[in-house]
């Protein structure tokens, strides 16, 4: 797939990239890299935070039972 000058795309392995007007190329990672704690609720509840290779998006789960999702509410990097 040809790739022209303003153009923007997100490979399959999440990373972000576009075309420069200059034609350089420039990419960067789609997810955040560094250690979040993640609020799952409002009271504090342990999460667990895992990344989805395939929609480039991270899922959050009750860390007690993987299988309730959380919703996120906000997030504090380390």
């Amino acid at each position: 797939m040809a790739r022209y000058p303003g153009s923007r795309w997100r490979t399959s392995d999440c990373m972000d990239c576009s075309c420069l007007d200059n034609g350089e190329m420039r990419c960067c990672q789609a997810r955040f890299t560094q250690a979040y704690e993640v609020v799952c609720e409002q009271n504090n509840v342990q999460s667990m935070l895992e990344f989805d290779q395939k929609s480039c998006q991270y899922n959050v789960f009750k860390k007690s039972d993987r299988s309730i999702p959380c919703p996120i509410y906000g997030s504090v990097g380390k």
